[in-house]
């Protein structure tokens, strides 16, 4: 199917990608706000009390001092906290409460993010891809990673 794609086909496909993409983020465009926000695994509280919001549609800088629990509270607000970990706190999304599944609408790049040299281009694509677009089906996220590399 990659392989019929000419050059000239790209504006037409980007337009349609976009518009799978644009009907998807309008469901999702709303503020995430978080309350009173407690993390702890074991004896040890990495946070507690946090609170704050993020605007939808923004990119959001956390800056903290090392061992200050940036990293801790990004995975918790992205759904991604340890097992292990008892975490207490409300999360909004629109002044809703979250179900199980919300972290797959809420994305951070960690600290140690980084190219790995052990993958390959289309392997570096696939991973872009997932980040920036988790939130479509995985056969769209396919199709433009081949597509850009068919165009590379």
């Amino acid at each position: 199917l990659i392989d019929a794609f000419e050059v000239k086909d790209i504006p037409t496909i980007i337009r349609k990608f976009s518009k799978v993409t644009m009907a998807r983020e309008s469901k999702l465009k709303k503020d995430l706000t978080f309350r009173n926000i407690s993390y702890r695994k074991g004896e040890v509280t990495y946070l507690s009390g946090v609170s704050g919001y993020v605007k939808s549609a923004r990119m959001t800088c956390v800056l903290g001092a090392p061992d200050a629990g940036v990293t801790t509270l990004l995975k918790t607000l992205a759904g991604r906290a340890s097992r292990e970990a008892v975490v207490s706190g409300e999360i909004l999304l629109g002044g809703q409460h979250l179900d199980e599944a919300y972290g797959q609408h809420v994305g951070f790049i960690p600290k140690d993010d980084l190219h790995y040299p052990t993958l390959t281009v289309r392997e570096t694509l696939r991973m872009s891809v997932r980040m920036r677009y988790g939130f479509i089906e995985d056969i769209y996220k396919k199709f433009f990673v081949e597509l850009i590399i068919k165009f590379l």
